[in-house]
């Protein structure tokens, strides 16, 4: 089944977003690691609550939760 592209409708969000995230990009050249060293630093400076999901000690890891779920 061939869908025709009027289908879909644009979605405001997304095209906002898309263009932030290109305003973003043009402001460093698209250099990734000058976006991603932006991004840090707005990080460091904004009072939000940011998670990472980097492993750390403790944390369990896929092999845990595999070995975990074959045990039961």
């Amino acid at each position: 089944m061939k869908l025709e592209p009027s289908v879909f409708k644009p979605d405001p969000v997304i095209a906002e977003l898309h263009r932030i995230k290109d305003d973003h990009a043009k402001k460093f050249n698209y250099d990734v690691r000058a976006m991603m060293a932006d991004l840090r630093e707005r990080q460091k400076t904004s009072s939000r609550t940011y998670v990472s999901f980097s492993k750390t000690s403790g944390q369990a890891t896929d092999e845990d939760t595999v070995a975990a779920t074959k045990h039961n």
